[in-house]
């Protein structure tokens, strides 16, 4: 493939919401996330549930001095796709503009638990958000690449003028078996890039470049307690901690050694998806 371009989005936010109101993850986890970045030279979009924002404005004024991006994952945790449409608009515009007060005006989103819809995506491309990353190929294995959303169905493609990246899943499976997370902390290294592979590879069928776009949280990088059923359990605190930093660290290693991944933040990533199909298109 021509060029193969690796997203981290971190989605900031309570500790396994909806399971605890503790913020470790932002107290503890992010700190280490930023120092692991820095070291590998790799930038990233950290998603904000805004509702966080006065609390811990200064660790998120440091997300920026790093050098990452700043987006929004809404101002609570609620799933938008059930909520009521005066809703759905309350939460983004009070997500965006409690964010460009204190922190600069976001620009990328992702809704909380994945839970987006078409009502979203048209809120969103109003208020002038270029980048959303919501949908998941495990939810929609049609959708493999980056595209514009239809106005009238957001699985679809259309002519809005945001962008939807769509979340790594290995598109040859089927159901949440397919999802990259949480397997990249819980299973092997070997499955990891056996679904990043597995995607890679039916990307190239159409696509002369890839696009690996990560679903993250600080909390991940803080070992998880909770009481809760055995498989609940696994993919809630299995390889939370310092397990989660390291398999951070290898997947990154690894994506640039074998692949060459060109690490950027949703909103870069936007201009040189935009600007590499416009070559495409003049040849």
């Amino acid at each position: 493939m021509k060029r193969i371009y690796a997203l981290l989005g971190f989605d900031v936010e309570h500790d396994a919401e909806p399971l605890s109101e503790e913020c470790k993850g932002i107290e503890e986890g992010l700190p280490k996330i930023l120092d692991l970045l820095d070291d590998l030279d790799v930038r990233a979009t950290f998603n904000i549930l805004a509702c966080l924002v006065k609390d811990y404005r200064e660790e998120f004024l440091e997300i920026k001095r790093r050098g990452h991006e700043i987006g929004s994952h809404s101002f609570t945790h609620d799933a938008l796709s059930l909520l009521p449409d005066d809703e759905i608009k309350k939460q983004i515009k009070r997500s965006t503009e409690e964010i460009e007060r204190e922190l600069g005006r976001p620009f990328t989103f992702r809704a909380p638990y994945l839970l987006g819809d078409t009502r979203m995506i048209n809120i969103l491309d109003k208020h002038n958000y270029v980048v959303d990353s919501s949908l998941s190929i495990a939810h929609c294995p049609s959708q493999i690449l980056p595209f514009h959303p239809s106005k009238s169905e957001w699985t679809e493609n259309g002519d809005l003028n945001i962008l939807e990246v769509p979340v790594c899943a290995d598109p040859e499976m089927d159901g949440i078996e397919s999802d990259i997370w949480p397997g990249w902390r819980t299973k092997e290294m070997r499955e990891t890039e056996r679904k990043i592979n597995s995607l890679l590879k039916k990307q190239s069928g159409i696509s002369s470049s890839g696009v690996i776009a990560f679903y993250l949280h600080p909390w991940e990088f803080v070992e998880m307690k909770f009481d809760l059923p055995d498989q609940e359990r696994l993919r809630v605190c299995g390889g939370t901690g310092e397990k989660a930093l390291n398999r951070l660290k290898e997947i990154i290693r690894w994506l640039k050694r074998e692949k060459d991944a060109e690490f950027l933040t949703m909103s870069d990533f936007r201009e040189a998806w935009i600007e590499e199909k416009s070559n495409f298109m003049d040849l």
